[in-house]
């Protein structure tokens, strides 16, 4: 009797058989008969990708780790593969999954779209840039030094948080600055008197988000409806690694960031009377000298920058303390006051106001000129990546100091 010549098998052959041709005890003649008919099955096996044969290789559905990425992608062209890549769909997908709605905090795919544009509006406003008067302006962190600093920092902020249940949607999201998004954290707007002020939140069912946005809404939507999607992001803007962008000085001297920040927010929120308000108090206190307590206030730019910031904070805290409803009311009594007396009186009740609140919430001192201009910069540094050096006659934030 033969014994089976593979290495370490001892089993025998029978004379009249198949196996004893090739010298291999059934179980190894049995393997050998398998691997051949796999063989023959591969050779008519293409890439799912490329089309390339890989007959010669184990692999069984791609010919290359390239083709198996680009095969396993839930989309498989290349354009939306980069948009669901990108950061600003990462940071929706960030708001969507911390929502306790998930899905349902989102009225279809359209607000997708709308965060998206926010974010391009963001990138705008932010004035990205790696180096700042010739010199570089470097990250927190080593990791990111390579990336563009945002010459000013903002965020998108919910008016009802999007931790307890705001809805994403463009009408509940406001480009603030970003120490006052963090100054209100996830307090919920509480306003009995004007409920416009308190963000938009809806009592739903959750809707569990189990993978990744892309995933999810491939699942629950129809592909026309993704395809419509990704149409209207379009093409969104990316920057190589280590690729630099000088900051033109003249771009941003002589501007009132915080203040056409809030113009522009308002007019989008569509919040017409607030916006009316605004310019209202711009058109009256511009570079008008106001004697008040005994002394001779002069509007210069920053202080408007500072009315902007209280309007920001009181809005997106649903103005409990009724700061932009006294100004309402302000506005009123100036427009339609019989009385010269009257209008005076809300003037000087309105500038109070403004220093109160200026005060209690953004820390501005007002006992002496060199106190205020210091808590000013002071603010100005929480708003802008690079501090200003001083604040000019004029008012403006200035970024070199005087010769």
């Amino acid at each position: 009797m033969a014994i089976c010549c593979r290495k370490g098998c001892k089993e025998n052959i029978a004379s009249i058989s198949y196996e004893y041709g090739v010298r291999l005890c059934y179980i190894h003649f049995n393997r050998r008969k398998e691997l051949s008919r796999k063989r023959n099955v591969k050779k008519d096996i293409r890439c799912k990708v490329c089309g390339a044969n890989f007959s010669e290789t184990r692999n069984n559905k791609f010919c290359s780790n390239k083709c198996k990425g680009i095969g396993m992608r839930t989309l498989k062209d290349s354009d939306k593969t980069e948009i669901h890549n990108h950061s600003y769909w990462l940071n929706t997908e960030g708001f969507i999954k911390n929502n306790p709605l998930q899905l349902n905090s989102i009225n279809g795919l359209e607000d997708i779209a709308n965060i998206i544009s926010l974010y391009r509006i963001k990138s705008r406003l932010q004035i990205p840039c790696s180096h700042f008067l010739k010199k570089k302006i470097r990250g927190n962190c080593k990791k990111n030094e390579h990336k563009l600093t945002p010459f000013i920092k903002l965020d998108l902020s919910h008016k009802y948080p999007n931790s307890k249940g705001g809805m994403n949607v463009p009408e509940n999201i406001m480009i603030a600055p970003s120490f006052i998004n963090k100054m209100n954290k996830d307090k919920i707007p509480e306003n009995d008197a004007f409920e416009m002020f308190n963000g938009h939140s809806l009592s739903k069912k959750r809707k569990d988000m189990p993978h990744s946005l892309i995933n999810s809404i491939v699942k629950n939507y129809s592909d026309d409806e993704v395809n419509a999607l990704f149409c209207k992001i379009g093409k969104l803007p990316r920057i190589k690694n280590g690729q630099s962008r000088y900051l033109n000085a003249d771009a941003v001297f002589n501007q009132v960031f915080i203040f056409d920040l809030l113009n522009a927010e308002l007019i989008r929120l569509k919040e017409k009377t607030i916006l009316y308000c605004l310019k209202y108090i711009c058109k009256l206190f511009r570079n008008k000298i106001i004697k008040f307590k005994g002394k001779r206030v002069t509007f210069i730019t920053c202080y408007f920058d500072m009315i902007a910031l209280a309007f920001f904070h009181a809005y997106l805290r649903g103005d409990p303390e009724r700061f932009l409803s006294r100004i309402k009311r302000f506005v009123w009594v100036m427009e339609n006051g019989k009385k010269t007396m009257l209008r005076v009186r809300a003037l000087f009740s309105s500038l109070s106001l403004f220093r109160r609140y200026c005060k209690k919430h953004l820390s501005i001192s007002v006992s002496d000129p060199a106190s205020a201009k210091e808590s000013i910069l002071d603010i100005y540094a929480k708003f802008f990546a690079v501090k200003p050096s001083y604040i000019s006659d004029e008012g403006y934030p200035r970024w070199i100091r005087k010769c």
